[in-house]
């Protein structure tokens, strides 16, 4: 089921009332931020500064001064505004952990790529990776959507630079201590 569409059918249950531009207010009560439809989009907050932003088939959520999310719906792509991303991991709330390995010849058969997408007409090349590539040494990063395309969980990327450069540096070590030793018997 399309976002925009069971976002629609999930706000039907609140109350709204439509202005002469065809603008739809849902209200759950007065203290509530309001959910508006408009155009395509679907806006969450009374902020004058998310109203401003909006442009067709677009979720916004926003109140107060700061937006929280702000995505084009349906188009892949999602700007996050704050001060950070947090996520779950408390060692408290994990099971069965395991140090990577092989990180650096993992991240070696991936390959960063510039691209433009095929179904969306734009002036700037993207930057990203090629989901199959991930998939055949981090099954665990790509995940098929339901139009059977593939998807790579890009967060899940950064343990594997962690350890590569953790790995980087061991070797530097390495040959530095080496070279030191050749100098040093070097006359």
């Amino acid at each position: 089921m399309k976002p925009l569409l069971l976002a629609s059918l999930c706000l039907l249950s609140l109350p709204a009332f439509a202005d002469s531009q065809n603008t739809v207010t849902h209200t759950h009560s007065a203290n509530d931020a309001p959910i508006i439809i408009d155009q395509g989009n679907i806006i969450i907050g009374d902020n004058p500064k998310v109203q401003s932003q909006r442009a067709n088939d677009m979720l916004i959520i926003g109140n107060g001064d700061n937006i929280a999310i702000q995505g084009k719906v349906g188009k892949g792509n999602l700007l996050l505004q704050g001060s950070g991303i947090n996520f779950s991991s408390d060692q408290n709330l994990k099971t069965d952990i395991h140090l990577l390995d092989q990180s650096l010849e993992k991240l070696s058969a991936i390959n960063g790529v510039s691209f433009h997408w095929k179904e969306e007409i734009q002036t700037e090349r993207q930057l990203g990776v090629i989901a199959q590539d991930v998939q055949q040494v981090l099954p665990e990063l790509v995940h098929q959507n339901d139009q059977g395309a593939l998807e790579v969980n890009y967060i899940g990327l950064i343990p594997v630079l962690i350890e590569a450069i953790k790995e980087l540096e061991k070797k530097n070590t390495q040959l530095e201590q080496r070279l030191k030793l050749i100098e040093e018997s070097t006359p």
